[in-house]
């Protein structure tokens, strides 16, 4: 029994089917090894993000050793990107409550929360041909920056301004991580 059971592994292993047992290879649609990625668009009022997400996507494929960044005058393909929208909303939980506020006081802002979109395309340099398309959208949330002290409640603006672009960054990275990983796959 053990002895067809093992000529049985060895069939598997040498029939001509696709099955793979184990991780399968990943790399760049059309097996291109070297990638130009210019600074992305950036079609929103955020000056300053489209650096995060360039830069967030260059780490991704340097990390994995998938591709060789390079200029795209030496470039097989190119990967551009464009940063849709970024949205950034307050938000604060007591609105919509039976919560009491006072005539004239504004409830104070307890949270933020950012909305990004943003498009990739990889194109052929040498006839411009579209390889792979995808669209990304990502969120994240962050505390606002309070001062609770007694009788005084404001936010201090320079801390929130660094917040928000912290936050901008780490969803860069974020959502590069999975464009990394759908563009790398293979089916």
């Amino acid at each position: 029994m053990r002895h067809i059971f093992s000529f049985g592994l060895i069939l598997l292993f040498l029939s001509g089917c696709s099955y793979k047992l184990g991780f399968s290879e990943r790399g760049i649609p059309g097996g291109y090894e070297n990638v130009a990625v210019p600074v992305f668009a950036n079609a929103t009022v955020e000056a300053g993000t489209e650096v995060y997400f360039t830069n967030a996507i260059i780490l991704e494929l340097e990390r994995s050793k998938l591709a060789r960044i390079v200029s795209k005058d030496l470039a097989q393909v190119t990967l551009d990107g464009t940063i849709v929208s970024i949205i950034y909303s307050g938000e604060n939980p007591l609105l919509g409550t039976n919560t009491y506020f006072p005539a004239g006081v504004v409830p104070p802002t307890l949270g933020y929360r950012i909305y990004a979109k943003v498009n990739l395309a990889l194109r052929r340099n040498y006839d411009q041909k579209l390889l792979w398309k995808s669209e990304f959208l990502g969120e994240r949330t962050y505390n606002a920056p309070v001062i609770g002290t007694s009788g005084l409640n404001s936010a201090d603006a320079t801390y929130n301004h660094s917040a928000h672009y912290q936050n901008i960054a780490q969803l860069a990275n974020d959502m590069m991580a999975e464009a990394h990983d759908r563009l790398t796959e293979n089916f």
